[in-house]
This record gives structure tokens, sequence and C-alpha cells, in this order.
């Protein structure tokens, strides 16, 4: 990887950074900044990550199961004081 110069500018209140066309993310992509140390690390937003109500859609859109599956107790071994 190859590592390119560029510089912080003021924009309104906050701090900002030019992204060279080479590292550039396609426009409107939500990114997540980390800062440890002297290091800034910018990456995705991972799209697995939603909301609850996310969650909730994705958990409502799967299929009813027709079955209910019981518990297999066949060699479970009996233990005393239990």
């Amino acid at each position: 990887m190859t590592a390119i110069k560029t510089r912080t500018f003021q924009s309104g209140n906050s701090q900002a950074v030019r992204l060279p066309k080479g590292l550039a993310y396609p426009m409107n992509t939500e990114l997540l900044a980390e800062r440890d140390g002297d290091v800034v690390t910018l990456r995705p937003v991972a799209t697995a990550q939603g909301t609850g109500a996310d969650l909730a859609a994705a958990l409502l859109g799967l299929q009813v199961p027709t079955s209910k599956l019981g518990r297999d107790t066949e060699g479970l071994a009996e233990r005393a004081g239990l």
C-alpha cells in the first residue's frame, strides 16, 4: 500500500481531511472513525450491523416453522444427586 500525503483543514467548526481520489469511498458512504494514539482509522460501517428495527424486520421475514422439534433425551446418563 502506498502512503499518500494530505492535509487537514477547517470545515465549519470541524476539522476535515481531503481523501485523495485513490483512497476515496463512494458518495454518502457511512464511515466509522477510530483513533488509537496518533493513528486514525476510517472504515465503512458494516452493513450487517443495523438497528433493532432492522433486526425485527429481518426476523419477521423468516418462515414460521411447520413443526417443533422435541428435545433428544436418548443417550443422557442418569446422574446421582441431580
